[in-house]
């Protein structure tokens, strides 16, 4: 015997939350965590709700109508997050990964890119920096930060 299940369904409720439905099943509001492979951004998606508890899985958006993997990414952009860089303390290569520790103004953090994710030119000055679960950091030019900092940086954009 067969069992059919009824196409995921997803629809934005804001702040990086999803409303996520089947047909014949309560809606519950979830949001999306990025599992390994890391590299895929987007995709290997587990959807949580408030006490953590997986509700469902989502290998790729392609699974999605395009509605649904529309509110997907939505949440997604908006469930990432900016730091502003204000020190670099260190930059190194940790196992196929480039592992960060920064001040920013929120506070201490340490972060994880791939070895190819090079800092990005900013139009405004500065630099973009992109980690592992797709959080940005915002990286003044070299010349606003203190020596220190600007010796880490030099070595991936000078």
């Amino acid at each position: 015997m067969t069992t059919h299940t009824a196409p995921l369904q997803l629809a934005s409720c804001g702040a990086g939350r999803l409303t996520a439905w089947r047909e014949g099943v309560d809606a519950v509001v979830v949001r999306p965590v990025k599992c390994f492979p890391l590299s895929e951004p987007g995709h290997y998606l587990s959807l949580r709700n408030d006490k953590n508890e997986e509700i469902a899985f989502i290998a790729s958006p392609a699974e999605l109508d395009k509605a649904s993997a529309q509110a997907l990414n939505e949440a997604i952009t908006a469930g990432s997050f900016t730091f502003d860089v204000t020190a670099i303390i260190e930059i190194k290569t940790d196992f196929e990964l480039r592992a960060w520790k920064v001040e920013t103004a929120a506070g201490p953090r340490d972060f994880q890119t791939a070895l190819d994710a090079w800092p990005r030119n900013v139009d405004a000055g500065g630099y973009l920096v992109e980690d592992v679960f797709g959080d940005l950091y915002r990286i003044p030019a070299i010349d606003k930060l203190d020596k220190a900092s600007a010796k880490q940086l030099w070595m991936f954009v000078g």
